[in-house]
């Protein structure tokens, strides 16, 4: 079956419509895996409404996945990424070290850096030039066309703290949010989802700008998307 998508207004049954058609699949396909991707705040949601909706009350061959837990499920069973998972913490201790090190290059934020929450602010700046797809020599391409002045000096701290805190993640660590990047392309979830059945609920984050590349999520088997109009 081709890649089916099912458009509708909010509150029109589309979601149900899709529970009822996975649920019928999987009965009818015991041996075969269906994977539901939704958001990670709906995950416990989805697998409670699809328990219910089953007519044995069980899920044995559906996985109610999150984007982050599929990357993880990918990557544990192909088994070629060798990186560590950074989470907030980490992020947070990388550039109390990078502060410490370059800090004879910063300017204005250097005297802010000791300030008890600092370090986690510059962590959410950085966390969203990268979901953003914004690389250090975009950064450094801004900060030309400025006037000189306070922003352009801060900028340039940050583009310091960006490049230091990149150079420290190389080879070595990966955000929660950079998994994107770290499939190199859609043939390693392809490998993954080519045997299953995969439904992805969407929501409006499929206009989200930070998705650079609509083709590197690969090809889902047979695949229901939904979302919202």
């Amino acid at each position: 079956m081709a890649l089916q998508f099912v458009f509708g207004n909010s509150g029109c049954g589309k979601t149900h419509y899709i529970q009822e058609q996975m649920i019928k699949r999987s009965s009818v396909s015991p041996n075969k895996n269906f994977l539901v991707i939704v958001p990670e705040q709906f995950t416990m949601q989805t697998q409670r409404k699809l328990v219910e909706l089953h007519p044995g009350h069980s899920i044995l061959n559906i996985d109610v996945l999150s984007f982050a837990r599929l990357a993880y499920r990918v990557f544990d069973e192909l088994g070629n990424f060798s990186c560590q998972v950074l989470e907030d913490t980490g992020k947070n201790l990388i550039l109390r070290r990078v502060a410490e090190e370059r800090a004879d290059a910063l300017t204005v934020l250097r005297k802010n850096m000791a300030r008890m929450g600092y370090i986690g602010e510059v962590k959410s700046l950085l966390s969203e030039l990268a979901q953003y797809n914004i690389s250090p020599s975009q950064l450094a391409e801004t900060i030309e066309q400025l006037p000189q002045g306070s922003f352009a000096y801060k900028l340039s701290d940050i583009l310091t703290m960006y490049e230091g805190f990149l150079d420290a993640l190389s080879g070595r660590f990966v955000t929660a949010g950079g998994f994107g990047t770290a499939f190199g392309g859609g043939g390693r979830i392809a490998d993954f989802t080519g045997q299953r059945d995969c439904v992805r609920r969407v929501y409006r984050i499929y206009a989200n700008p930070k998705r650079s590349d609509p083709k590197a999520d690969g090809d889902c088997g047979d695949d229901l998307c939904d979302g919202d109009n």
